[in-house]
């Protein structure tokens, strides 16, 4: 995760950063830089973090902290598949869970032709759903977007026809 704030006021060029978040209930990660921007990595997927920068002066006199929340990406729904196989006004749409923390499954299907569109919205352990009601003989684009506190990714959508 890239992370970039603003230089205090006073800020000299003898002064450095310090970056720090809690990794998980155990680890703390630390990171020194001299410039206003940092990248984290080995962070979880979709999950929230807090990171505290403190300026510290040449004579380490260390700043208040200033908190940055953000969260990383949720990974994408993995090896998405859409079938008409249960009835010819129906597809039945499944995934596999990505690796990382995952709040709820956001499965949009639109026609092509009239743009018509239904949503689910799926809990994390749920990796299938069946669409009924829809048109005989039409193409439907399916979009997984996998959601996580305030992130969101869209897996590579796909199309399949009733």
């Amino acid at each position: 995760m890239s992370l970039n704030w603003t230089q205090p006021d006073e800020y000299q060029s003898s002064y450095t950063y310090r970056v720090q978040t809690n990794v998980n209930s155990s680890s703390t990660q630390i990171n020194n830089t001299t410039v206003s921007s940092a990248t984290i990595g080995n962070l979880t997927a979709g999950e929230t973090y807090t990171f505290t920068v403190y300026t510290i002066s040449a004579c380490n006199i260390q700043s208040d902290p200033v908190p940055i929340i953000d969260c990383t990406l949720p990974g994408q729904a993995v090896g998405a598949a859409a079938s008409s196989n249960t009835s010819v006004n129906s597809l039945f749409v499944s995934w596999t869970a990505p690796q990382g923390k995952v709040s709820n499954y956001n499965v949009t299907i639109t026609e092509y032709v009239n743009n018509t569109m239904q949503t689910g919205t799926m809990q994390p352990n749920m990796t299938q759903v069946n669409f009924t009601g829809l048109l005989p003989g039409r193409v439907y684009n399916v979009t997984i977007v996998t959601v996580s506190s305030s992130c969101s990714q869209a897996a590579p959508s796909l199309s399949q026809a009733t």
